[in-house]
């Protein structure tokens, strides 16, 4: 497996159990409930962004040129 495909499970991952967490915190107080919710919703869209999107083209292009 690549590196850009285990960077991708990994955000995949942080995403997810960000959302989980979301879920078990929300028994606790809001504030903690509401900042899982912007964490995870940040992680969305850091994950979703053409930025990040681009930033992983560039790295696959560098570390992985056919000789």
């Amino acid at each position: 497996m690549s590196i850009a495909a285990k960077v991708n499970l990994f955000t995949i991952a942080f995403i997810l159990v960000t959302c989980s967490a979301n879920f078990v915190i929300t028994n606790g107080s809001t504030i903690a409930s509401s900042l899982g919710t912007l964490l995870s919703v940040i992680s969305l869209m850091l994950y979703k962004s053409p930025l990040y999107q681009a930033f992983l083209a560039h790295f696959n292009s560098l570390h992985f040129k056919k000789p």
